[in-house]
């Protein structure tokens, strides 16, 4: 059957809320928003629309590479803020013995080396215990000499070379951290819509308590990377940078990061950035240009009830989007085979 001309407009549309909107009528575009947004009353929608994101692209580009398309990143709740899981509480490493002073009594440089000096020994012993019992960490022994200099260091006046933290020779370890929940100044994102929209539902799964409240909205965030001009793949070594760096992490086959899509992506100035500011940098309003009030325009946001998270979650699996697809072990394996007891009772 030959599509009339509406159909065929339809699919040769790059996506934006009007073409979601004539895709998906039953969706509602979210008016006023500082976004993109769009709810969706049903998860197949939902999957269905975000499914398109990857292989429907914006018209072509003279700069575009096979490396510069959408990237994704799935909130079960819809309200959250675009913070690497470092800079979104105030004590970050207290769980592992490493507490931060309280912000209000430290100036803001004092603060941020508090924070590079809590990341780094954090790290360290990341590394020291996984080595201890054969795991593999990408263990750098160059770090453990630049933590060495870092702790005489800090006993007089800190090692001002900190100022960069974290140099490349970090990210492999950071990006390995990342992915195994230590909290590090990375942001989390995915070029596999679907992936990000199980990352968005599988709170339900993870946390089955009675007090989990499902009453709010979940949402899968997208962006192209070609719309954020200080989205950069090569370092920049400007201590005052505001640009946002694609960290080239080295994605073994069978890790996390590699089983998950992922990209890293780090601000490379945060650490001046919160001296100047008194927080820290905010992936959807700071960048190359400083506060851009209009920077959030560029993402699209779709939400979806929690309350149909398991639906959503459902229709994943049927794709083959489960705990070991995301999480590679035999011991999920046999979270899998519970999980998938679960999504049928």
């Amino acid at each position: 059957m030959v599509p009339n001309w509406t159909e065929r407009k339809l699919i040769y549309m790059p996506i934006d809320i009007t073409w979601i909107a004539q895709m998906f009528p039953a969706a509602k575009v979210v008016s006023p928003s500082d976004c993109n947004e769009v709810h969706f009353s049903n998860a197949q929608d939902f999957l269905s629309c975000l499914a398109v994101f990857t292989i429907k692209q914006k018209p072509f580009r003279p700069q575009e590479t096979s490396s510069s398309g959408w990237l994704f990143r799935g909130h079960w709740d819809a309200t959250w803020s675009m913070l690497p899981s470092a800079h979104r509480v105030a004590q970050p490493f207290e769980q592992f013995g490493f507490a931060l002073p309280d912000q209000a009594n430290v100036t803001n440089k004092e603060y941020w080396q508090k924070m590079v000096e809590r990341e780094a020994f954090m790290l360290e012993h990341f590394q020291t215990l996984a080595n201890t019992f054969s795991l593999p960490c990408d263990f750098s022994p160059s770090i453990f000499d630049e933590l060495a200099q870092m702790r005489d260091e800090s006993m007089r006046s800190f090692y001002e070379d900190w100022e960069y933290f974290p140099k490349s020779k970090w990210y492999p370890v950071l990006a390995k951290a990342q992915h195994h929940r230590v909290p590090t100044r990375l942001l989390d994102f995915s070029d596999d819509s679907l992936l990000s929209a199980y990352f968005a539902a599988s709170k339900i799964w993870d946390d089955q308590s009675n007090n989990l409240q499902t009453d709010g909205k979940l949402c899968v965030w997208a962006f192209h990377q070609n719309d954020l001009k200080d989205l950069h793949r090569e370092p920049d070594v400007n201590r005052q940078s505001e640009n946002w760096l694609k960290v080239p992490a080295i994605s073994q086959r069978g890790s996390n990061l590699s089983s998950q899509r992922g990209c890293l992506v780090l601000h490379e100035g945060a650490n001046n950035f919160f001296e100047a500011n008194s927080r820290w940098p905010d992936f959807f309003q700071d960048g190359g240009v400083g506060c851009d009030g209009d920077r959030k325009k560029k993402f699209f946001k779709l939400t979806l009830d929690q309350a149909n998270a398991k639906e959503a979650l459902v229709t994943l699996e049927t794709k083959q989007i489960c705990p070991v697809a995301v999480y590679p072990s035999l011991d999920n394996v046999t979270a899998t085979l519970r999980y998938r007891h679960w999504l049928t009772s």
